[in-house]
């Protein structure tokens, strides 16, 4: 992930703007698994299935926000220590305003 890092950033002048969001991989397995397929070190999957439409939002106040909402409203963090720790450390660079997220 480093790696990736210092390339967006060595890149980064080259346009307009830029931001980079990390999800944590607990909340992205799909994109985890090819990922982890592309770079070799796991077998390519034959199907993808998913489950559930992409187009359809199940519940719209579950996404990457409710991590940083938890945090910041109710000091919880997440059990595993470093994802912890990425949190808490990346949560001071958003404000909540009459409970709406900032960055």
């Amino acid at each position: 992930m480093a790696a990736y890092y210092q390339e967006v950033y060595r890149l980064e002048d080259k346009f307009d703007s830029l931001e980079l969001n990390h999800i944590l991989r607990h909340l992205n397995e799909a994109a985890d698994a090819l990922a982890k397929a592309a770079s070799g070190r796991e077998p390519v999957p034959t199907v993808m299935e998913l489950e559930e439409d992409p187009a359809t939002e199940l519940d719209p106040l579950v996404d990457w926000r409710t991590l940083y909402l938890n945090y910041l409203l109710h000091d919880t963090l997440l059990i595993d220590r470093m994802e912890a720790q990425w949190l808490a450390h990346h949560a001071k660079s958003f404000v909540l305003v009459e409970g709406e997220l900032y960055k």
